[in-house]
């Protein structure tokens, strides 16, 4: 599906990376069961990963350093072809030849803001990582929370509800402060009551700190 060349492996040698998977059809835009080979550029020996559960369309693929050992990352972008707009992101390290993901399904799906609806309509989002909290005002939507029954028509909730955020849609490699080490931005929608519901979008920078991001 795509290719692309450079020094993943560490030994200063140019190894080439092949993004590959299964179609069911000849002529089908999706591919199942994606996975990144590494063919070594030192001794041509081959390095398998599969990327797990993923396969979508328009796959992308990027080699740039994430992790901030001076040798670069293998970075595979995937729609996911859902009606939310969603993207697969994976990033791969295969220094000395051992593959390891340090950005996958579960990173993809972490929510850093989470939203908690109050009394008196509004909803206050929450930055788990540092304790900020901000406060949306939800008056315009007083007769489709109370049919819901999400409120009571004097404003009080009806029972506890949090506010749903989706993974990420798309997301950019940047090196944002010129290290010469990429960060991920990426955008995240928060629903309310369901999930056309859009409360807010929130956009993340993500930077790998050898352990977590």
């Amino acid at each position: 599906m795509a290719v692309k060349q450079g020094d993943v492996t560490g030994d200063g040698v140019a190894d080439t990376v092949y993004l590959a998977g299964r179609k069911e059809k000849a002529d089908s835009i999706y591919a199942a069961d994606l996975c990144l080979i590494v063919k070594n550029g030192q001794n041509n020996s081959l390095y398998r990963k599969p990327l797990d559960q993923v396969g979508g369309y328009d796959a992308r693929l990027f080699l740039g350093d994430f992790s901030g050992d001076q040798v670069a990352d293998v970075y595979v972008e995937t729609a996911s072809g859902g009606s939310g707009g969603w993207y697969y992101h994976n990033i791969i390290t295969f220094r000395n030849g051992e593959a390891k993901e340090i950005f996958g399904k579960q990173d993809n799906e972490t929510a850093y803001l989470t939203g908690t609806f109050q009394d008196g309509w509004k909803v206050e989002l929450k930055n788990r990582l540092n304790g900020r909290t901000l406060l949306l005002d939800l008056h315009d939507r007083q007769a489709d929370y109370v049919r819901l029954g999400l409120y009571k028509e004097d404003g009080t909730l009806a029972g506890d509800k949090q506010a749903m955020p989706a993974p990420y849609g798309r997301m950019e490699a940047l090196d944002i402060d010129g290290d010469g080490v990429y960060e991920l931005t990426g955008q995240q929608r928060i629903s309310g009551a369901y999930r056309a519901d859009g409360l807010a979008d929130i956009e993340t920078v993500l930077k790998y700190s050898g352990a977590a991001w």
